[in-house]
């Protein structure tokens, strides 16, 4: 993904750190403005102002994120949701990810297909051993999914 995009069944993956359009960082601000998925991937609840948010999410591309992907429908030609990596540690294959879906498109395989592409991409990039993906107990979707993926608990 460093100089391509990935392509997978209806999704396409737009890795970020190869660069962010104007289209791209309206999208990832949208999506950081949903008060209700807020709270499940934010720590700062603040609602940020457009120009505010660009120049966080720039510094966070260059020195927090691992990867940060849009995930991209083909069929409609809209983006679907992100999905982005943090904390990755080489020594001991940890690495950390957090992906959020547009409302509108959760009951849709356009996340399904997104997920699987990136995470066959990450054990691809990274030497990965474990992966973690933090969600507050009150989001029962989510760790409904996790564990129908054969995530476990590690901790409370």
């Amino acid at each position: 993904m460093e100089s391509k995009n990935i392509k997978y069944k209806n999704v396409e993956l737009i890795n970020l750190k190869n660069g962010i359009s104007e289209e791209q960082i309206k999208f990832v601000f949208e999506c950081f403005q949903d008060y209700n998925a807020r709270k499940y991937f934010v720590n700062n609840m603040q609602v940020k102002n457009i120009k505010n948010f660009i120049k966080e999410m720039k510094i966070k591309l260059m020195y927090k994120y691992n990867d940060f992907v849009l995930i991209k429908s083909m069929t409609t030609n809209g983006y679907v949701g992100f999905i982005y990596t943090y904390k990755y540690k080489a020594n001991d294959g940890k690495i950390h990810i957090t992906t959020y879906i547009k409302p509108d498109k959760r009951n849709s395989m356009y996340g399904v297909q997104g997920c699987l592409a990136f995470y066959n991409y990450l054990f691809k990039k990274y030497s990965i051993r474990k992966v973690y993906c933090s969600v507050v107990e009150y989001n029962k979707t989510s760790v409904n999914i996790l564990e129908s993926l054969e995530f476990k608990l590690e901790g409370n």
